[in-house]
C-alpha cells in the first residue's frame, strides 16, 4: 500500500533496508529509486548502480558505528533538535548521490559525474521536505551531501596536505568532520575500490580508521 503524500511525513526511522528493497518508499521518493537505472563504471565503480551502491554505504555505515570508540560514539549521539547526528548521517549516507542522474556523463568506456555534490544538495533539500526535520537538521543533511567529494579528495593518498587538511576539517566543526569522515568510509567500503585499486582502498580505509580511532 502507497505512502500518502499529504497525510504522512516520513521519519529517519522509515528508512530501513526492507522497506527501500521492498519498493515500500516508491511512491514517496521516487528520485531514489531513479538510481536503479544509473550504472557506475569508473575508478571507484564497476558497473554497480547508483541504487546498489547507496544502500551499501547506509549498510556500511551501520557495520562502521557499531565498532567506534566511545568519545566518537557519543559524539554523533548527541541531539540536534529532533534527531541525533546520527541519525541525520543515515540520511546524508542514502542520499550522498542522488545528483547522480543528472550529472552523468560518458568519458570513453567510463562514466563520470561532474558536480553531483552540488546537485545532490539541491535535490535533497527539496526530498527533505517530506521529513519531518527541522530545519537545522535539514541543513545538516544538505552539507554533508555537497562536502562528501571533499573528503575523498582530503583522504587521497596523493594528497601530501592531508593530515594538515583533516585537523583543520575537525577544527572547523568537530561533528561535521567527523559525519564526513563516516560518509567517506562507508563510501569507500561500499564502493569497488578494493577490487579495482587495492593498494589506494587500503590507504584510505587505514587514514580513516586512524582518525575515527577505530582498531
Amino acid at each position: 500500500m502507497g505512502l500518502d503524500r499529504q497525510d504522512h511525513m516520513l521519519t529517519i526511522h522509515d528508512l530501513t533496508v526492507e522497506k527501500i528493497t521492498s519498493d515500500a518508499l516508491k511512491e514517496k521518493i521516487p528520485e531514489l529509486y531513479s538510481l536503479r537505472d544509473v550504472p557506475q563504471h569508473n575508478q571507484w565503480h564497476n558497473g554497480t548502480t547508483v541504487f546498489a551502491h547507496s544502500l551499501a554505504v547506509m549498510k556500511g555505515l551501520q557495520e562502521i558505528r557499531e565498532k567506534l570508540p566511545q568519545p566518537i560514539l557519543g559524539q554523533i549521539s548527541e541531539k540536534v533538535k529532533k534527531y541525533s547526528w546520527d541519525d541525520l548521517l543515515t540520511l546524508a549516507a542514502l542520499f550522498h548521490d542522488i545528483g547522480k542522474p543528472e550529472t552523468f556523463a560518458p568519458f570513453g568506456e567510463e562514466t563520470k559525474f561532474p558536480g553531483h555534490e552540488a546537485k545532490g544538495s539541491e535535490k535533497a533539500r527539496k526530498i527533505l521536505e517530506q521529513f519531518d526535520l527541522d530545519e537545522p537538521e535539514k541543513e545538516i543533511v544538505v552539507e554533508l551531501i555537497g562536502r562528501h567529494g571533499d573528503i575523498h579528495l582530503i583522504t587521497s593518498p596523493e594528497n601530501l596536505s592531508r593530515d594538515e587538511q583533516l585537523a583543520a576539517l575537525r577544527e572547523e566543526s568537530p561533528h561535521i568532520g567527523v559525519c564526513l569522515l563516516l560518509i567517506g568510509m562507508a563510501d569507500t567500503l561500499g564502493s569497488d575500490l578494493g577490487t579495482l585499486h587495492q593498494e589506494e582502498f587500503q590507504d584510505r580505509i587505514a587514514c580513516y580508521r586512524r582518525e575515527l580511532g577505530l582498531r
